[in-house]
C-alpha cells in the first residue's frame, strides 16, 4: 500500500517582521534560570536582554528531564522564567528534542512502543547538569505523538509559554518497531524500515493546531 501527498507552502502575508521575530538564548549557555537573579551591567539580566532589542527568550536547560514536555522538577522555577520573560517583553520559548529520557517517568512503560528501531540512543548533557542523560530517539508514529502533543498543550495552559522550538522533531527517522505499526517483512520473512513521513507531517499539523486555537497566535 502506498500514500502520496503534495505539501505545498501557502503564501502568507507577512504580520510580523525580522526585528518582531528576534530570538536569544541565555547569555551562559545551559545556565537559564540564572536570568532570574543575575545582572549585566547593572540591569536585570532578561530586561537588558530585552533592551537589546530580543523579542523571544529561547529556554535551553529548563527541565531535569532533557526532551521531556513538561518542566520535571522546575515547575516553580519555570514558572518564574515564564513570567519574567514577559514582564520584560519577550515571549518564553522551551528548546525540545527527538528522542525519550531513560529518566522520564513514563519511559519503564512505553518505552518498548515508542522507540525508534534499530535503536539511536546516547548519553547527553547541557552546561549546569550534574551527569549526563541517556535519550533515544523516537519514531512518531507511536504514542509518543499523543504524549508529544499532549505535554505541550498542558504547558501552554499551565504556564503561558509562547510556543515550542523544535530540534530535528520532523526527522522521518527510518523505523523497524513492528509494535506500533513501522518496517514491514518480505516474502521470506525478513523484517526492513518504512518512514513515517505522514506521521511526521500529522505532527506538526496538530502542534499546529495547538499554537493557533482558541485565538492564540504562537
Amino acid at each position: 500500500v502506498f500514500a502520496f501527498a503534495l505539501h505545498p507552502t501557502p503564501v502568507k502575508p507577512i504580520t510580523r517582521d525580522g526585528w518582531d521575530l528576534a530570538i536569544t538564548s541565555c547569555p551562559w549557555y545551559g545556565f537559564d534560570y540564572d536570568m532570574l537573579t543575575c545582572d549585566i551591567d547593572g540591569t536585570p539580566a532578561l530586561q537588558w536582554i530585552a533592551d537589546e532589542h530580543n523579542r523571544s527568550m529561547l529556554a535551553i536547560n529548563w527541565t531535569d528531564v532533557m526532551t521531556h514536555p513538561w518542566p520535571v522538577g522546575k515547575e516553580a522555577l519555570f514558572a518564574q522564567l515564564v513570567d519574567a520573560c514577559h514582564d520584560a517583553g519577550m515571549r518564553c520559548i522551551p528548546y525540545h528534542g527527538y528522542q525519550i529520557n531513560e529518566a522520564a517517568p513514563e519511559y519503564a512503560f512505553v518505552s518498548d512502543e515508542v522507540l525508534r528501531l534499530p535503536e539511536m540512543a546516547n548519553p547527553d548533557i547541557y552546561p549546569g547538569m550534574d551527569e549526563p542523560q541517556m535519550v533515544a530517539t523516537v519514531c512518531m508514529n507511536s504514542i509518543w505523538q499523543d504524549a508529544l502533543v499532549d505535554g505541550f498543550a498542558r504547558m501552554i495552559d499551565t504556564f503561558g509559554i509562547d510556543g515550542i522550538y523544535l530540534d530535528t522533531t520532523n526527522m522521518p527517522w527510518s523505523c523497524q518497531n513492528e509494535l506500533h505499526g513501522c518496517g514491514y517483512r518480505d516474502e521470506e520473512g525478513n523484517l526492513h524500515a518504512t518512514y513515517p513521513i505522514m506521521a511526521v507531517r500529522e505532527t506538526f499539523k496538530r502542534l499546529y493546531t495547538l499554537a493557533k486555537q482558541d485565538g492564540r497566535d504562537l
